[in-house]
């Protein structure tokens, strides 16, 4: 009976080291696994990186352009004298929205059609669409 109970107890053994050896077996491939995954997601971080710098040095350069929609449209605004706060980021503040307020179906309806002569066959947008956002703008505005 003793016999008998030592090798139930190395067959027990043997069960558990078994397990044993199949769980670590299991965390390596785990950890192989969430390397290759670490590893990748550092690589999309970076692209996602690199291209949300392609976009900012891109909006950069159309801003600047003499003959980009933003100029042409900061010239429309600047003639009803408004001028976009450099230390806010470009955005209108208090005195100008209200010019901008007091004049906005004049002002829009300039954009509009200053929007709507600058199309080009690659573009996404239509006069009728150009037209529908001007319109909402203009009557958020009133």
């Amino acid at each position: 009976a003793i016999e008998s109970a030592g090798q139930v107890d190395q067959t027990r053994q043997a069960a558990i080291k078994s397990k044993i050896d199949d769980a670590e077996k299991g965390i390596k491939r785990l950890e192989d696994e969430r390397k290759a995954m670490t590893k990748e997601i550092d690589g999309l971080k970076k692209k996602r990186t690199s291209k949300g710098e392609q976009i900012t040095n891109i909006k950069k350069a159309r801003k600047l352009d003499a003959n980009s929609l933003y100029t042409g449209i900061d010239n429309i605004l600047q003639e009803f004298s408004i001028v976009r706060a450099e230390y806010h980021g470009g955005d209108l503040t208090g005195v100008h929205i209200k010019i901008f307020m007091a004049n906005a179906k004049e002002i829009m309806s300039r954009i509009r059609d200053y929007l709507t002569k600058s199309l080009h066959d690659d573009s996404d947008e239509t006069p009728d669409s150009i037209k529908d956002v001007c319109n909402n703008v203009e009557n958020l505005l009133v």
